[in-house]
């Protein structure tokens, strides 16, 4: 079966290699504590650095999930309140998360092919989803950029999930930047890569915030050591590094997302299918969100499981009037390829 699922999605070929060589070069077995598995930390650290053009002052440190995040983010780093900027299901829980730490949480809302405007707010974080995989949307640069230029000394985090890995992001717009790796990443689900300012770092120490195991500051410092603040998934780490090699440079990986998102929309447009989203530079280059009468949706998905594709299905509000379609690196050009030529006859 080859998945199209958004998440947990399609795994790196190389991945038995990759496992194989966990166990035998014995890295499994060590103490976290010990200097071969900060070796290894920092060697994984670096690939991402390099592969992804994070920049240099930011940092790298690791949790379980994006939504564990969520609540690390909250629980630490905000002085007042958060804002929320959302047009879909994920950016929608991480605000009602929000609200349950601090009733003065902001919403603001947008619709599905609206394009976001900023907004004054007193609220010291902002939290934005760059693509929203529920719905196949993202923000363009501009707006992050929009985002940063107003802020007064506000922290922006972003929800990075369906992004990480496979779009070149403008890092220094931002100050927290974040992704579960069971999407772009190509990896099996169960750790989330945090990506960090030094601003970031600056608020969660002045803060101090330590009432939570897993606070901010707390994984910060010892991200600086090479260390985590818990027995870590020292397997996740290993293969994040492996992955990166395969991954190659994150401008090419963007590049080929482009060329076919592209080759995808015409071929949608070919047989009169429409997106979720109307607004073409809103529709996200690594997830695609096709409507339609749930009946009609039922039947795309069944034909496809039949040929052996695993196609995503509808989320939240669309849960029953959408398929979708995941344009992740690890995804082959031939299979892009077989499914359209499935689809063509349907």
């Amino acid at each position: 079966m080859i998945s199209f699922y958004p998440g947990p999605s399609a795994l790196w070929k190389e991945m038995p290699t990759w496992m194989e060589e966990a166990c035998d070069c014995g890295i499994l077995s060590v103490n976290h504590r010990s200097a071969e598995f900060a070796a290894m930390l920092r060697n994984t650290v670096e690939q991402l650095r390099q592969r992804l053009e994070v920049p240099e002052e930011y940092g790298i440190f690791f949790t379980s999930s994006a939504t564990e995040t969520w609540e690390i983010i909250l629980q630490s780093l905000p002085i007042k309140s958060s804002a929320h900027y959302f047009n879909g299901a994920f950016g929608q829980k991480w605000f009602e998360y929000g609200k349950l730490l601090s009733p003065r949480a902001e919403a603001f809302p947008f619709g599905l092919s609206e394009t976001p405007t900023v907004h004054f707010t007193s609220s010291d974080l902002v939290c934005i989803t760059h693509t929203e995989t529920s719905n196949g949307t993202y923000l363009p640069d501009t707006f992050v950029r929009q985002l940063r230029e107003a802020s007064n000394g506000q922290l922006i985090a972003v929800d990075a999930t369906s992004s990480m890995g496979g779009i070149s992001l403008p890092w220094r717009h931002a100050d927290i930047w974040f992704a579960s790796v069971q999407k772009c990443l190509g990896l099996p689900a169960g750790m989330c890569v945090v990506v960090f300012s030094p601003a970031a770092a600056a608020r969660a120490f002045t803060l101090n915030k330590d009432k939570h195991y897993n606070a901010f500051a707390a994984a910060v410092e010892q991200a600086n050591n090479w260390q985590t603040t818990h027995t870590p998934n020292v397997l996740g780490i290993f293969l994040v590094g492996k992955a990166m090699n395969s991954l190659g440079n994150i401008n090419k990986v963007h590049a080929r997302l482009d060329q076919r998102k592209k080759d995808w929309y015409d071929f949608l447009i070919h047989k009169g299918w429409s997106l979720l989203c109307t607004n073409e530079n809103l529709q996200a280059p690594t997830v695609m969100a096709i409507g339609g009468e749930s009946k009609w949706i039922e039947r795309v998905k069944s034909e496809t499981k039949k040929a052996g594709f695993m196609l995503g299905n509808g989320y939240g509000t669309w849960k029953e009037n959408s398929f979708r379609i995941a344009n992740f690196p690890a995804v082959q050009n031939s299979d892009h390829q077989r499914l359209m030529e499935l689809l063509s006859h349907l």
